[in-house]
């Protein structure tokens, strides 16, 4: 797959979609997963279950490129919490947690992966669910 531009409803930023890196650093996508699952949805859209395969560069004003994750993360997203977000609450525009959403919490080994409520990511959807906003990939 060459480089695919989509622009999410309500947006006019150009995101860059590129194909998946193969090799011993990328996790592969499950084998029997099907193109219409792999969506491009704003954090708040993304569901349980789903799984996390890569977020886009944040250049305004150009076209956000993909960002592809070595490891497919499964979501589980919650509502922003004092613990998740204290490493991330410098400067008081980031101290909102209304405008943010936790996809994964912490672990042992790695942080929470917080994002901007309406911050694009791409995902493989644990189910199919009825096209809305977003875009497939």
């Amino acid at each position: 797959m060459s480089a695919r531009t989509i622009v999410l409803d309500g947006d006019t930023t150009p995101l860059v979609i590129t194909a998946r890196p193969s090799g011993e650093d990328y996790d592969p996508i499950p084998e029997g997963t099907t193109p219409e699952r792999i969506r491009v949805v704003r954090a708040r859209q993304v569901k349980a279950g789903d799984l996390l395969l890569g977020d886009f560069a944040d250049d305004l004003g150009k076209p956000r490129r993909l960002f592809h994750w070595g490891e497919i993360v499964t979501a589980a997203p919650a509502p922003m919490t004092v613990p998740c977000w204290g490493r991330c609450c410098q400067e008081p525009p980031f101290c909102d947690v209304t405008r943010f959403i936790r996809l994964v919490p912490a672990t042992d080994d790695s942080p929470c992966e917080i994002f901007a409520i309406n911050a694009p990511v791409l995902i493989v959807q644990a189910t199919e669910q009825p096209l809305s906003e977003g875009g497939t990939a």
